[in-house]
């Protein structure tokens, strides 16, 4: 039977500390029993199955750097949780658990925010382990580690990228590149896209099916992430700005290829499996780094090729 989430108190009688807020928020959230029921200040993992292996991503979200601080908190912590989704799959791996830390600023609406993740943790298949509590005087923050099983041996790390390798790019199902920028902007049809990515989960199976050499969630912009890819395999990667999907096709491409929460993959592959949405952007090549060419073949000049901490855009 399909695990369906809790339902959360959308009444509260009185404000809440933060032991009511475990006891009636989070404890219906967390009903494996390696929770303990949050009554402990560990959890316990199950052993994986035969021939699988846990593997772990965490992400910080933090109001004013990664949401604005007026976004609905339902929203916010469903990105959170989709953020790690997006590593998970990047590693073949199957979403399970998650454990959560919450720097909470006063004038929360903590029935919300329960809501936003017992149904984004229903949406994604998780479970919460546990975390951590506290009241800040900053702004909300949202740290989460997620735990996804992978199967031994098939984990297309970004060190795996042969040259002469094809480059594909895989799209969340909630749009093209840019869809979340454009989201941000405004732009109604693809306020879902900002609010509440769709990493693509849905085409694990197909993916673990392939055989892919390297792969990365694009989050922080097309072109920075494969040259994460390019820096661990020791290659340069050529791409054709012709064939990258953008969400506004009228639109400038490159502050859309390169602003980020995008949810996509990028990947590498001697042949690029036969997956719905797989296109062809590119290829490995000698050398180092991602050089973007136009349609005559000629390399575009990218100043800033995706999000840096401390940098800006």
């Amino acid at each position: 039977m399909p695990w369906r989430a809790p339902s959360i108190p959308k009444l509260l009688k009185k404000p809440m500390d933060e032991f009511d807020f475990i006891d009636q928020i989070l404890r219906p959230l967390a009903t494996h029993p390696g929770a303990h029921g949050l009554r402990d200040d560990g959890a316990s993992l199950p052993p994986p199955p035969p021939g699988q292996e846990w593997r772990l991503t965490t992400d910080t979200l933090i109001a004013g750097v990664h949401f604005r601080e007026t976004d609905p908190l339902d929203g916010v912590v469903h990105r959170a949780l989709a953020t790690n989704v997006s590593d998970l799959v990047a590693q073949l791996s199957e979403p399970r658990f998650y454990s959560l830390n919450l720097s909470l600023p006063e004038n929360i609406d903590l029935s919300l925010l329960g809501q936003g993740l017992a149904t984004a943790q229903d949406t994604y298949g998780l479970g919460l382990l546990g975390g951590d509590t506290t009241r800040t005087p900053g702004p909300l923050t949202i740290s989460v580690t997620a735990f996804g099983l992978g199967v031994m041996g098939q984990n297309p790390l970004r060190s795996g990228a042969k040259v002469g390798q094809n480059i594909g790019l895989l799209c969340a199902p909630h749009g093209a590149l840019g869809a979340a920028k454009a989201g941000l902007e405004g732009h109604a049809a693809f306020e879902r896209a900002y609010l509440r990515p769709d990493p693509c989960l849905s085409v694990l199976g197909e993916l673990r099916a392939a055989q892919i050499s390297s792969m990365a969630d694009v989050s922080d912009g097309l072109i920075q992430d494969l040259g994460h890819i390019c820096s661990a395999s020791g290659v340069g990667a050529e791409l054709q700005i012709g064939a990258v999907p953008v969400a506004i096709p009228d639109a400038p491409k490159l502050p859309q290829i390169t602003w980020g929460d995008d949810y996509a993959l990028v990947m590498t592959a001697d042949t690029l499996p036969q997956i719905p949405g797989l296109i062809e952007i590119g290829q490995t090549v000698p050398g180092a780094g991602v050089k973007l060419l136009d349609r005559q073949g000629q390399e575009i000049e990218v100043k800033t090729p995706g999000y840096v901490h401390g940098a800006g855009l």
